[in-house]
């Protein structure tokens, strides 16, 4: 018998991969929950926030170098060379983080926003520059961004946590258990990840933790009353904290989290007016943190990857 008739020689001809991608997926937090009149002020700001975040850490070269970006409603959808992966995760979630926390800061509108962000990589088909493609990457970039662990990791934190990210598993062991990415594997938590039929391991990055953020402790709600009344503010989002030792000057503070006063031995005060703001009266050294911006803003700056 002839095994190598055309027909059959068509049946199992090879078709060639499509090129690999890095894909970055984003949209905000209770969109839909929001007035109809802000939906497309907030379409438009994604973008130009996104960009903004590329640019405050030097990265506007990668931004530039989108191959293709997607919009629907509240998501921007772009996909990159795969040599930029690393900076997908950093330093670009933790500007981010940043790029959002100063649009509050200065009451840029639209108000309040947080977003959930979806990086990963994988073989993708060239659709032109204004559609991602199609390909199993592709839907997962989609089936990430909208699981449940990252949407809980927005809702159990506090106001201060603006951004969670999950990436895929294939994206991680490529860009962070690789090295490449020059992150602590410890600061992604892996989850498993269950939307419509996609079924696998990811791993969230939450760049600022606040309360609960990853599912860790007991909730508020369910904390005993007595006990419920003694959490500080500071562990259910707030920014501003006080600590008070009386006695001699033996006491010890420690304080772990996000701190905006100053660190004192000896006798004297500290009296905090306002951020990176110190005034003291005393003697005794003083040691103060004179610097608390979390991320190194490197808008205009202009670096290669």
């Amino acid at each position: 018998m002839d095994h190598t008739s055309d027909d059959r020689a068509t049946a199992r001809d090879p078709e060639n991969l499509p090129p690999y991608r890095a894909m970055l997926e984003a949209d905000v937090e209770s969109f839909s929950g929001r007035k109809a009149v802000e939906y497309p002020k907030i379409a438009q700001a994604i973008p130009k926030i996104l960009e903004a975040a590329f640019e405050r850490c030097g990265l506007s070269g990668v931004w530039d170098a989108q191959q293709a970006r997607e919009t629907a409603g509240d998501s921007y959808a772009a996909v990159f060379p795969t040599a930029f992966l690393p900076h997908l995760l950093n330093p670009f979630l933790g500007a981010l983080q940043d790029e959002l926390d100063d649009r509050e800061q200065i009451g840029a509108k639209p108000a309040g926003l947080r977003m959930r962000v979806s990086v990963t990589v994988g073989p993708i088909t060239d659709a032109g520059p204004n559609a991602t493609g199609t390909g199993a990457a592709r839907v997962e970039l989609n089936r990430l961004l909208n699981c449940r662990p990252v949407r809980d990791a927005l809702i159990n934190s506090g106001p201060s946590t603006r951004v969670a990210a999950v990436v895929s598993a294939r994206a991680y062991e490529d860009a962070v258990l690789s090295g490449y990415s020059k992150e602590d594997e410890d600061l992604y938590q892996q989850v498993e990840v269950e939307n419509k039929n996609y079924r696998r391991i990811a791993y969230l990055r939450v760049p600022r933790l606040s309360w609960d953020a990853l599912g860790k402790g007991v909730p508020l709600a369910e904390l005993p009353e007595s006990a419920a009344t003694e959490v500080p503010k500071s562990a259910v989002g707030a920014r501003h904290s006080t600590n008070i030792a009386n006695g001699s000057t033996a006491d010890t503070l420690l304080q772990i989290g996000f701190n905006e006063g100053g660190v004192n031995t000896g006798q004297q005060h500290t009296y905090n007016t306002g951020r990176d703001s110190y005034h003291h009266s005393g003697s005794g050294p003083q040691f103060n943190r004179g610097d608390v911006k979390r991320y190194e803003d490197r808008r205009g700056e202009r670096r290669e990857p």
